[in-house]
């Protein structure tokens, strides 16, 4: 399989995508822990000014959500550019629903987790914790926005230890009762084998002549003619890969210009109805594209191709326990609301907002 290009090909739904969910979602999961420690540290954002601090705004089995945390997560929802314009009220309510459905579901993960009696080790809060240090310029830029804010280490360690202990909760009730059976790969694998069909793949390599945004025509007629004299030296001996050394401008010149395995369809119909007759070995062009002037030599083509399943077997259980992991998420979450007692205290003024009480 030497010659085989990358595995890329092989088409799969969106929900299939074949990173390993568990590594993923665990990154997520970080990035949001960090962020939201950087958004309760910050002085004000774009809601700090209409926060009241005690305010309880829902309670999930006696655990208030306060006003400050929802504003904070609603900051934190909010793209950038309206940190720069105003926010209408409709958005700001859709925002407000958002931001309360994620911290009831975040405090009902984090309460499932101190039931289930899941416990984080000491050296990673130390770990975590120096990793939010290091995210500042220095330990004192750190230890003032500690003091600005009016929190201590140990509030830091307290927030660190409620997203480990999510993350562990979830890994628990939801990665580790998810398993797909290579049977399963198998059925999905027959049952859709249009989904792994390989297309036709080309190999080319290019050499580049670069055309400059303002070029005359007097400037691209000498391109031109030098680009086809590149040709005429490679027909009469020179190699290619002294061709691309000597003149070519393109990104991948250090790598011989070699581009890889490429889709049919990917280049501009006149350059891949050329390129397709070709050889392995002969060269086409010069071809005038906005780049520049472009010549390509042909590698090698692979038809179209049925990806055997040993191949993509493990990349496909990788999808299908993704998508199960997923759905398990999704019911996990719904199983701890209905046995919860969620009381919002305000009013959303959004249809689809929470109900008032469960």
């Amino acid at each position: 399989m030497g010659d085989s290009p990358p595995l890329g090909g092989f088409l799969m739904p969106p929900a299939m995508r074949v990173e390993n969910y568990y590594r993923e979602s665990i990154l997520m999961t970080k990035k949001i822990a960090y962020l939201l420690l950087a958004l309760v540290f910050c002085s004000g954002g774009l809601f700090a000014a209409e926060m009241p601090p005690e305010k309880i705004v829902a309670s999930i089995d006696g655990a208030g959500i306060t006003e400050a945390q929802l504003q904070s997560e609603m900051n934190r929802l909010i793209p950038q550019i309206f940190f720069h314009q105003g926010v209408d009220e409709d958005k700001k309510n859709v925002l407000r629903q958002e931001a309360l459905k994620n911290l009831i579901e975040k405090e009902l993960k984090y309460q499932e987790a101190v039931r289930l009696g899941l416990e984080v080790k000491k050296k990673v809060l130390k770990k975590e914790l120096n990793k939010v240090i290091a995210s500042y310029p220095s330990q004192k830029a750190f230890d003032e926005r500690l003091k600005a804010g009016h929190f201590t280490r140990d509030d830091v360690i307290q927030e660190i230890r409620r997203n480990k202990l999510i993350e562990l909760a979830y890994q628990k009730e939801v990665v580790e009762k998810v398993q797909v059976a290579e049977e399963q790969a198998k059925s999905y694998y027959e049952k859709n084998k249009e989904k792994f069909v390989q297309p036709v793949q080309i190999h080319l390599r290019n050499i580049l002549l670069k055309v400059p945004p303002l070029a005359d025509d007097f400037e691209k007629k000498t391109l031109r003619d030098k680009s086809e004299a590149i040709v005429k030296k490679v027909q009469e001996g020179l190699t290619f890969d002294e061709a691309v050394a000597q003149y070519s401008e393109g990104p991948d010149k250090e790598k011989g210009g070699d581009m890889g395995w490429l889709h049919k369809g990917r280049l501009a119909p006149e350059i891949e109805k050329a390129v397709m007759e070709l050889k392995s070995g002969e060269i086409a062009g010069p071809f005038e594209t906005f780049k520049g002037f472009y010549v390509f030599r042909l590698e090698k083509i692979l038809p179209e191709r049925m990806s055997p399943f040993d191949e993509v077997k493990e990349k496909l259980i990788a999808g299908l326990k993704e998508r199960a992991v997923e759905e398990r998420g999704k019911a996990w979450i719904e199983e701890l609301k209905s046995k919860a007692k969620i009381v919002i205290v305000e009013d959303l003024k959004h249809e689809n907002a929470p109900p008032a009480e469960k």
